[in-house]
C-alpha cells in the first residue's frame, strides 16, 4: 500500500472492534451499472448515470463508512470494445489500469442479461467477461458483481454463476505469467434496487485490511462542487442527445457566482463540428434549452437555492483526439 494511505486514522475504533480500511476499484463495461452501485453504496448522487456509453469519464472516489470500518471507492470510466476505441477512450482506459494498480481490491460489475447464456459444458471466453480489457488488465478481478438481477429470471441464475466460476478459473490460468490466481467470488445484486449490496459490502470489509479510517467519517467524496454541475448538465445532455453524440459532448464552466439571490452558473458545451453544434441547440433552441431546464431543476434540489444557468454551445474540433483538446474538456492526462 503507497505511504499516502497509511495512517490517517480520523475515527476510534469501536471497543474491542478491529476495524478494515482500503481502496476498491470498480471496473467493468459500458452500461453494467458502476455508477448506480457506487450512488446506492453512498446514498446519494455522486456520478452521474445514463444509458450511452461513457457516460463516466473521471475517476471519481466515494467513501462509505461504518461501524465495521471504510471502503474508499474509485468509479472508472467504462471500457469499450476495441473496435471503438478512439484518443479518448485510449485515455480513459489508462485510468482503469492505473486505478486497478492503486487499490486494495478490484470490483468487476457486469450486467447478467449481457453475458452469453452458455450451452451445458460451456465456457465463456474472456472476450465475454471482460470485453476486450482482460489483456491489459493482467489479472483477474477479486470480486464478481453479477448486476441487474432484478431485470434476469431467476431460474437462470445459478447456471451463469456456475459457468462464470469456471469461465474465470480459466482465465485466471490464462491471464497469470506465474501461479494462476484465485477464482474470484461472484456476488448477484441489483444496484437500483439495492438487493445484495449489503452483502457485498460485508464481504468487502472482511478482506480489506485492518486500519483506521482513511477520512472524517462524514467525507463522501473528493470532487468539487463545480464537477458536480458540469457532470449534471453533461448527463442531462446524454439522455436528450443522439445515440452518436454523446461521445463528442463535454461540459466546461466559464464562470461561477454566488449572490444573495442564488448561483448563477455560465457554462460551454463543447462539441467537435458545427454539425453537432446545431443539434445540440436544436430547432429554435429547444434541445439546448430542455437541457438547461433538466439540469437547472436536478442543481436547485442539490444546491438548495435559485439557480441561475446560462448555456451555449461551441466548437471545438477534434477535441477528443488531442491532449490539448482533453485538458480544455477538464480532463487531466493522468485521471
Amino acid at each position: 500500500m503507497s505511504e499516502s494511505r497509511q495512517g490517517n486514522s480520523q475515527t476510534p475504533s469501536a471497543a474491542g472492534a478491529a476495524r478494515h480500511a482500503g481502496y476498491v476499484a470498480i471496473i467493468g463495461p459500458t452500461n453494467a451499472g458502476k455508477s448506480t452501485l457506487l450512488n446506492t453504496i453512498i446514498g446519494r448522487k455522486i456520478s452521474i448515470v445514463s444509458s450511452k456509453v461513457q457516460t463516466t469519464r473521471n475517476r471519481i472516489l466515494g467513501v462509505h463508512t461504518s461501524d465495521k470500518g471504510q471502503i474508499v471507492f474509485i468509479d472508472t470510466p467504462g471500457y469499450m470494445r476495441r473496435a471503438e476505441h478512439g484518443g479518448l477512450n485510449r485515455l480513459l482506459e489508462k485510468s482503469v489500469s492505473e486505478a486497478v494498480k492503486e487499490v486494495d481490491l478490484t470490483v468487476l460489475v457486469l450486467d447478467a442479461a449481457a453475458i452469453p447464456m452458455p450451452k451445458l459444458g460451456q465456457v465463456l471466453e474472456p472476450e465475454c467477461l471482460f470485453q476486450g480489457f482482460s489483456r491489459k488488465l493482467r489479472q483477474t478481478p477479486d470480486v464478481v458483481l453479477l448486476n441487474k438481477i432484478d431485470l434476469f429470471p431467476r431460474d437462470k441464475l445459478l447456471p451463469i454463476i456456475a459457468n462464470l466460476s469456471s469461465s474465470f478459473a480459466k482465465v485466471s490460468v490464462e491471464m497469470s505469467d506465474t501461479a494462476p490466481g484465485e477464482i474470484p467470488v461472484i456476488i448477484p445484486v441489483s444496484a437500483e434496487s439495492g438487493d445484495g449490496v449489503d452483502h457485498f459490502i460485508d464481504y468487502l470489509l472482511k478482506k480489506l485490511p485492518q486500519g483506521e479510517n482513511f477520512f472524517p467519517e462524514d467525507f463522501v467524496t473528493d470532487q468539487e462542487e463545480q464537477f458536480f454541475v458540469t457532470e449534471i448538465i453533461r448527463e442531462k445532455a446524454f439522455r436528450l442527445l443522439n445515440k452518436e453524440l454523446p461521445y463528442s459532448v463535454a461540459v466546461c464552466i466559464e464562470h461561477w457566482e454566488e449572490t444573495d439571490k442564488g448561483l448563477g452558473i455560465f457554462a460551454e458545451i463543447l462539441v467537435e463540428r458545427e454539425g453537432q453544434k446545431k443539434i445540440v441547440i436544436g430547432q429554435g433552441g429547444s434541445k439546448l434549452k430542455a437541457i438547461g431546464s433538466q439540469a437547472r431543476e436536478e442543481l436547485e434540489k442539490r444546491f438548495d437555492c435559485r439557480i441561475y444557468l446560462e448555456l451555449r454551445v461551441k466548437v471545438a474540433e477534434n477535441w477528443t483526439s488531442s491532449e490539448r483538446g482533453w485538458q480544455r474538456a477538464g480532463y487531466r492526462k493522468k485521471l
